[in-house]
């Protein structure tokens, strides 16, 4: 079946597939939920380390993120900036973040000043992850365009002193094998993360996807 265009609605439409994902959770708990239904599976490998992570492993970290994120206070909603390249460590900051509800923009980590400032302006985040090598120009961004102060946490931060280091949240809780992730809430209103559209025209800008939205796109994969 071709999509058909409603001119009443001025919606497009293609055919209709039931999820076969439960939209009614949220998009952490359903990807917890499949990381451990192959704990020992290899998931990613860092091609500048060769260090791989099994599911299990993934699953392990990204509810050490949830857990000590909560235990510092941020609750569902609080909204995060994610300015960094890839590395190990990305992917279970991430799926730790969607569990808690708490949404992220991600940004280019090559962004400079000005369009760091663009976007933070807009989400006001409470949250900043970035590396050591565009800490600088976070540190400038945050102070032009976010008026309450947020918390920045740096990747490979190694030697540097006087900042929060990614690798805080990856400590252990003694709480992990309790862990149950929390019910959300209406997943349809939940913003899971803010995407940047190109830009061509204008500046950026924030595209909301929901938490419900993902899982339907992820379960008729």
């Amino acid at each position: 079946m071709l999509p058909a265009f409603d001119p009443a609605t001025k919606v497009w439409s293609g055919t209709h597939r039931p999820p076969l994902l439960n939209p009614e959770a949220s998009l952490g708990q359903v990807i917890l939920h499949t990381l451990s239904l192959n704990p020992s599976k290899e998931i990613q490998i860092d091609a500048d380390t060769g260090r791989s992570m099994t599911n299990g492993e993934l699953q392990l970290r990204a509810i050490r993120v949830a857990l000590n994120l909560k235990q510092l206070g941020f609750c569902k909603g609080d909204m995060v900036t994610m300015a960094c390249a890839n590395s190990e460590d990305v992917a279970p900051l991430a799926v730790g973040l969607l569990i808690n509800g708490m949404p992220f923009n991600t940004l280019a980590p090559s962004y400079g000043v000005d369009d760091m400032v663009h976007m933070m302006k807009i989400t006001q985040p409470k949250l900043v992850f970035c590396d050591a090598n565009n800490y600088e120009t976070i540190k400038q961004a945050v102070a032009l365009a976010v008026k309450d102060k947020p918390l920045v946490y740096v990747f490979g931060s190694g030697e540097m002193d006087g900042v929060n280091k990614v690798e805080d949240l990856l400590k252990v809780t003694g709480r992990e094998q309790f862990f149950v992730p929390p019910y959300l809430g209406n997943s349809r209103q939940l913003i899971a993360m803010i995407l940047c559209s190109s830009g061509t025209t204008g500046l950026p800008k924030g595209v909301c996807l929901s938490h419900a939205h993902l899982i339907t796109i992820y379960g008729n994969r």
